[in-house]
């Protein structure tokens, strides 16, 4: 999920002040206000993201200090960002989420240094088409108040033996599976509660709801019966048993739940157009028969 709104710098820019003023809640009055040591001149490149308008704001307030300073601002999506860093378009990448560990060490194979960021902002809340910032969500009904971060890695996470730091692998951040949280009576919640088992999912941002439901390992036959009950219940309201991870095996039996029998023969006619021959993921969805 990207949470957080960063901007990335070249080395060549690492040393430049960034300074954005907050309104409303946030004072930021008891901060010394920024005074230039020295005039600057000429054009920093910009490409990646744009804010909704907010870098804009920051560049005429730079400007204001630094007026021979010109931006050219290249601003089609986040997902440039660090593409054009590592390429050596841009001198900043706006960027609306944390990189991938690909883009990383893209920009360290090719200038031997790590990248340099600066976290300016956080995600929105409930603005469409805005990255969003991490909410975690408990049932009214639910007795608790608050949760802290160690215990969201307890409910979230697993045993693990390190965790990434950049790209390189922490052992420091190991974590043993005594501190796994299953159950809500490890959260100090007692009575009805103290034994009912935690069911966590998560996240809507983009329309998905990813969906992690726990059960005994005794009893599998519960898999089914999650599934039917989750997966009739989205053929209910219209929705879509998968979204970017496709069907596969698993959800193979469900897709005439959230597709019409025209929408399906349609597949089927495109999966026979462009793989006749039946060689692509050979029997996932359509068997040779039916895709023919």
């Amino acid at each position: 999920m990207k949470s957080f709104s960063r901007l990335f710098l070249a080395a060549a820019l690492s040393g430049a002040s960034f300074l954005s003023l907050a309104a409303g809640e946030f004072d930021l009055s008891g901060l010394p206000a920024y005074q230039p040591r020295q005039q600057v001149s000429g054009v920093i490149r910009n490409y990646g993201f744009a804010f909704g308008g907010l870098l804009k704001v920051w560049e005429e307030g730079f400007k204001k200090h630094h007026p021979n300073v010109t931006f050219n601002d290249t601003l089609p999506t986040s997902d440039a960002a660090f593409p054009a860093l590592v390429t050596g378009v841009t001198d900043l990448a706006p960027d609306g989420g944390e990189p991938a560990i690909t883009e990383l060490l893209s920009f360290y194979e090719v200038y031997g240094y790590h990248a340099t960021d600066i976290v300016a902002a956080s995600g929105t809340y409930d603005v469409e088409g805005k990255s969003p910032g991490i909410v975690v969500y408990v049932h009214p009904d639910n007795p608790l108040t608050k949760l802290t971060l160690a215990q969201l890695d307890g409910i979230f996470g697993s045993e693990r033996n390190g965790a990434l730091r950049g790209f390189k692998w922490d052992l420091k951040a190991a974590r043993g599976p005594e501190k796994n949280i299953r159950t809500w009576g490890q959260l100090g919640l007692t009575g009805e509660w103290a034994n009912q088992s935690i069911q966590t999912y998560g996240h809507v941002a983009d329309g998905n709801l990813h969906l992690v439901i726990g059960y005994a390992k005794e009893r599998p036959e519960m898999k089914g019966r999650i599934n039917d009950c989750v997966y009739r219940s989205i053929g209910a309201l219209g929705g879509s048993i998968s979204a970017e991870h496709g069907v596969g095996l698993e959800k193979k039996s469900y897709l005439a739940l959230s597709r019409s029998t025209a929408e399906i023969d349609l597949m089927r006619r495109v999966k026979a157009a462009i793989d006749p021959d039946d060689i692509l993921n050979r029997g996932r969805i359509f068997t040779g028969g039916e895709s023919k």
